[in-house]
């Protein structure tokens, strides 16, 4: 019977996977195993590190009466 495991992992220099450490003590010394590499795309991943939190500092704003009822809906409330 197969098991599927995912991790999140970055390929070294040395282009070996780090295999966590609590999953590494569930394998039997010999045991074979079948790995899967997903890729992810180039372009994504930096996409992702070029994210600042607060660029949209002062751009946004709430009324005050967000919480309060619509006056479309008074019909429908009690």
């Amino acid at each position: 019977m197969l098991h599927a495991i995912e991790f999140p992992t970055i390929l070294s220099d040395n282009q070996h996977i780090d295999i966590p450490t609590d999953l590494r003590s569930q394998l039997k010394p010999n045991q074979a195993v079948r790995v899967i590499v997903l890729v992810d795309d180039v372009e994504s991943i930096e996409r992702k590190k070029e994210r600042k939190l607060g660029t949209l500092a002062g751009k946004i704003s709430i009324p005050d009466d967000f919480d309060e009822p619509l006056d479309d809906l008074k019909e429908y409330m009690y």
